[in-house]
């Protein structure tokens, strides 16, 4: 049977508890932590743990770091690799930019059917306010291979491009519009780089 599990960056605790109590059953709380010791997020923890400590839901730190996007989806990859049949809820109230985007598009990427809700407080209403959930593009292997080519070449003739694919210019041209409509990678000075949800995309799938 599916369980419900709930993750968050933890600072502050009255999201995450309205999260917990609002989204009922929680079978598991997952809190993020600095990887440095701090004094605000073990008070926020020691206080969640009072709340739940009469009832059956587990409670689990994780040390994450703040804004190394690559070693923030390994973190991810090892807690959810225990979690695949779980539903997930997700509260980002106070996740830095670069873990929310990480956090959100690794679900979305690996675990669509299991991403159930994405939360965020909301002081001046006082309420929680759910974000809508949308599902990142699964890519085509041509794809793939495309972005992986802009990877380690930034500048470059769409016919090398096609040749390395083995598909033609035509269809290349079209693929290139797509990913950038698709914001997969962007265009500036006649360079084409990766943008953040491609190199999430990426980390993901390794």
């Amino acid at each position: 049977m599916a369980k419900n599990i709930l993750i968050a960056t933890l600072y502050g605790q009255e999201s995450i508890v309205r999260t917990y109590l609002e989204n009922q059953p929680i079978n598991k709380i997952i809190l993020f932590k600095d990887l440095t010791e701090n004094k605000i997020q073990n008070s926020s923890y020691k206080y969640i743990e009072d709340i739940i400590k009469n009832s059956k839901t587990k409670l689990k730190e994780v040390k994450i770091p703040l804004y190394n996007m690559e070693e923030i989806i390994k973190t991810l990859k090892k807690i959810f690799k225990k979690n695949k049949k779980n539903n997930i809820y997700v509260d980002i109230t106070h996740s830095r930019r670069v873990q929310a985007l990480s956090i959100i598009h690794f679900l979305s990427i690996l675990y669509p059917k299991n991403l159930k809700k994405v939360i965020y407080y909301s002081k001046d209403d006082n309420k929680l306010i759910e974000i809508p959930i949308y599902k990142v593009k699964e890519l085509t292997n041509t794809e793939l291979k495309i972005i992986k080519y802009i990877e380690k070449n930034q500048i470059f003739f769409q016919r090398d491009l096609a040749k390395h694919v083995q598909i033609s210019i035509a269809q290349v041209s079209r693929l290139l519009d797509g990913l950038e409509k698709n914001n997969f990678i962007k265009k500036e000075k006649g360079k084409r780089f990766l943008t953040k949800k491609s190199k999430i995309y990426l980390n993901a799938i390794k």
